[in-house]
């Protein structure tokens, strides 16, 4: 059986608009940093490059793994609803983080030196905001794909991006902050609440 999002109207649109205002809004951020200078920075170490890889290849894998039809769950409506509902309370996430850093968020490490700690909004909970964001939209995407395999697809192959992504963030934040990104860091987990 063709996947819902492949298959009805009904299905389409509300998934592949949600996932085109995702892109439009990735898009959007990418190319601020190309009008501000930020895609330079030397603090970035590649980690653009692959982040931008892993979730490509994210993607790829958890589409070409919706075609697949030995795992068809029970239910695709539900599948497709809650995948939706969990996109975008990703997206609104990393929109959040994004809104509370204002000129200091950059889709490149960019750490600047008159650059301040900000400990308000999503930052109170977590280090890193904005990438859980992107993983929760992941998550609703591969529930959405409507076969329970496009779900660790998409998250594993991205989490492999974001892990590399973060270490070379927090050694920028520590090199360019000090003593202020280090204590801000003791009593908050890097990505999720209470275990990384």
């Amino acid at each position: 059986m063709i996947p819902l999002v492949y298959a009805q109207r009904a299905a389409e649109l509300p998934f592949w608009l949600t996932t085109g205002i995702w892109a439009i809004g990735e898009r959007f951020l990418t190319f601020r940093d190309l009008r501000s200078g930020a895609w330079r920075s030397r603090q970035d170490r590649g980690s653009y490059l692959w982040l931008v890889l892993a979730v490509a290849a994210g993607f790829g894998a958890a589409i070409a793994l919706s075609m697949w039809h030995a795992l068809e769950p029970p239910a695709p409506w539900v599948w497709l609803v809650v995948g939706l509902v969990i996109a975008w309370a990703g997206m609104l996430l990393r929109a959040w983080a994004v809104v509370t850093l204002g000129r200091s968020f950059t889709t490149t490490v960019v750490v600047r030196p008159e650059q301040r700690m900000v400990t308000t909004g999503p930052y109170r909970l977590i280090r890193h905001p904005s990438y859980l964001g992107l993983l929760i939209f992941f998550l609703g995407f591969g529930l959405g794909l409507g076969n329970p395999l496009c779900v660790p697809a998409i998250v594993v192959l991205s989490l492999i991006g974001l892990v590399r992504r973060i270490a070379v963030e927090e050694a920028a934040l520590r090199r360019e902050l000090g003593d202020s990104y280090v204590e801000y860091a003791r009593g908050r987990s890097r990505l999720i609440p209470g275990v990384w």
